[in-house]
């Protein structure tokens, strides 16, 4: 199992891979980013917590508008890739949606998807059921993060 940046690299130094299945195809319900603050600390910190998100939306799409893709690979840098197979994972990442930039990128099909996964595997208890998306989606802090940014 690779990451797309570990895919990125291999195709760079020139090998060959064949990719016989990819998470988004075998698990299109798969769910990869999820910011989580409990209610106690959301209510003492919700501007903090809403302008991280505002954050994390302004670098989403800053990622997601090709010509920052240089600057994007430069600054992945830091991951030890060189800038060519930063750009490679970039496009790759952009290409599933892996940060979500037009929406809270939480649909309650893949939220509530991994939670009965969660179940049948066993990572929540069997006398437990899983929280409701209602329960643990706060569309509101997206809602305001969203119209902080420009």
């Amino acid at each position: 199992m690779l990451h797309l940046d570990d895919l990125a690299e291999i195709e760079h130094q020139g090998k060959k891979l064949n990719i016989l299945l990819a998470m988004k195809n075998t698990n299109p319900t798969s769910h990869y980013l999820i910011m989580v603050a409990r209610k106690d600390n959301l209510a003492k910190n919700r501007d903090a917590i809403v302008r991280t998100v505002a954050g994390m939306i302004e670098a989403a799409r800053f990622m997601r508008d090709p010509k920052n893709a240089d600057t994007v690979a430069e600054i992945a840098s830091i991951t030890g890739h060189n800038k060519e197979v930063n750009k490679a994972a970039l496009k790759a990442f952009l290409d599933i949606d892996f940060w979500a930039a037009k929406d809270d990128g939480m649909p309650r099909d893949k939220i509530e998807a991994v939670a009965a996964l969660m179940k049948k595997i066993g990572s929540i208890n069997p006398d437990k059921e899983p929280v409701s998306y209602d329960k643990l989606v706060d569309a509101s802090i997206w809602k305001d993060a969203n119209a902080m940014v420009k």
